[in-house]
C-alpha cells in the first residue's frame, strides 16, 4: 500500500481502482458502450458542411494562382443537357480545339483573357461537393457534359484579377460573362 498519502488521496484513488473493477464495469458495459459510442457517432455523422447554392451565379474568391494570387471565378450550375461548355467556346470565338483553357476576347473596347477550369480543377480549387446542384437531370438528358459546374476567370493581359471586387471593370466583367451564361444555357450550348 502507498505510504505517507493523505487519507482524501487515498480515499481518491481506492474510487478509481473500484471504478475501474471487472464487476462494476460489467454490470455497466452498456452504459459505457453508448458513452464511448455517442462522440464518435457525432463527429462522423453529425457535422454537415454548409453547401453554396448557386441561383444564378456565384464569384468565389479561392481560383487558380495568377502572379502569386489567388484569382476569383464566376461559377454557374451547367445544364447536362447542353453540349459542352468548352464545345461552345470554342465554336463562339473559332477556336482551333476545345482544349483551350484561355480565350482572349474584347468586349466594349475592354480585353479580356476568359480562363475556363475543367473538371479536375474545378475539383481542385472549389470542389463540388461544396455546392448544391439544382437542376438534376437523368441519364438519358445527358450529353457527355461531365461538369456539373462551369467556372470561369476574367483576367488582364498582364494578369489582373477583373473579377477582384476592387477591379473597375468587374461589373463590365460580370455582365459579360452573365450574359455568354444565358446565351449558353438557353442555346442549349448552340450558337
Amino acid at each position: 500500500m502507498i505510504k505517507n498519502v493523505s487519507r482524501g488521496t487515498h480515499l481518491a484513488f481506492n474510487k478509481i481502482l473500484f471504478l475501474c473493477s471487472k464487476s462494476y464495469f460489467m454490470k455497466y458495459r452498456l452504459l459505457y458502450f453508448f458513452v464511448l459510442l455517442l462522440p464518435l457517432l457525432h463527429v462522423s455523422c453529425g457535422i454537415n458542411k454548409q453547401r453554396i447554392a448557386i441561383n444564378d451565379f456565384y464569384i468565389h474568391a479561392n481560383g487558380m494562382l495568377v502572379n502569386k494570387k489567388e484569382v476569383h471565378a464566376y461559377i454557374f450550375e451547367n445544364n447536362l443537357s447542353n453540349l459542352p461548355f468548352q464545345d461552345f467556346i470554342a465554336a463562339k470565338y473559332q477556336t482551333k480545339n476545345a482544349i483551350n483553357k484561355s480565350i482572349a476576347v474584347e468586349n466594349n473596347g475592354f480585353k479580356f483573357i476568359l480562363v475556363l477550369y475543367d473538371n479536375d480543377e474545378f475539383e481542385k480549387y472549389f470542389g463540388t461537393q461544396n455546392f448544391e446542384i439544382y437542376k438534376q437531370e437523368n441519364a438519358a438528358e445527358k450529353t457527355g457534359n461531365v461538369n456539373k459546374f462551369i467556372a470561369i476567370s476574367v483576367l488582364s493581359e498582364s494578369g489582373e484579377d477583373y473579377l477582384h471586387p476592387d477591379s473597375l471593370i468587374r461589373k463590365v466583367a460580370i455582365d459579360y460573362l452573365s450574359n455568354l451564361k444565358k446565351n449558353y444555357l438557353s442555346n442549349n450550348g448552340r450558337l
